[in-house]
């Protein structure tokens, strides 16, 4: 049987909720509530008395009141591990939050799991060796690697330079246009890096 509750007042990020049976979910638990037709949640921080728990939601709290049920799941936000989520962006939640399907098949762990023995850490930074090779080389200018590119003779998969050299290179059909197939998560892009005025169109 779940254990139910009320919302008891909303501070803000901080809501009370009340367990009248006295039956009060563990600190970290989390608590779960229908908001707007959608399930949010929040977290226990702490157990403030007369049946209470005091919680931190993990969204707005705007449209809560007094008396809203809310459902203690009986265990802390779990978020899922393993090979599956290589490469993968995952909110505090575990929802997916790169375009791509969410990850249910796999092995779930709390987000409140106790950190690795120190005895099995290693303390020596190891090197995964990918089979990749970079050729990485820097300019002690934009004209020099202007030069560089102009003569021929080279050709770079990435090049860095400056905000004025990069509209010269496209005026002089210098640049290749991105191809956003090979970019799935172009969409968290800082606003800040696009729509520039040497490139209106994100394009390069």
């Amino acid at each position: 049987m779940q254990n139910k509750g009320t919302i008891a007042q909303v501070l803000g990020p901080i809501v009370d909720v009340e367990f009248k049976d006295g039956k009060l979910p563990a600190i970290n638990d989390a608590l779960t509530v229908q908001l707007n037709g959608a399930e949010q949640v929040m977290e226990v921080a702490q157990h403030v008395g007369g049946n209470t728990v005091r919680c931190i939601m993990l969204s707005p709290s705007e449209g809560l009141g007094r008396g809203v049920e809310v459902t203690a799941k009986g265990a802390p936000i779990e978020v899922p591990v393993g090979e599956k989520c290589l490469g993968r962006m995952f909110n505090v939640l575990g929802h997916a939050i790169d375009g791509r399907e969410e990850v249910t098949d796999s092995e779930k762990w709390s987000i409140h799991r106790e950190p690795p023995k120190f005895v099995d850490q290693s303390p020596v930074v190891q090197i995964q060796e990918t089979g990749i090779k970079v050729n990485y080389v820097t300019f002690d200018s934009n004209e020099t690697m202007y030069t560089k590119l102009k003569t021929g003779g080279s050709s770079y998969d990435v090049i860095i330079p400056s905000d004025y050299m990069v509209g010269r290179l496209i005026a002089e059909d210098m640049l290749e246009p991105l191809n956003f197939d090979n970019i799935p998560n172009y969409q968290y892009v800082d606003e800040s890096f696009r729509n520039t005025a040497y490139d209106p169109d994100n394009l390069y």
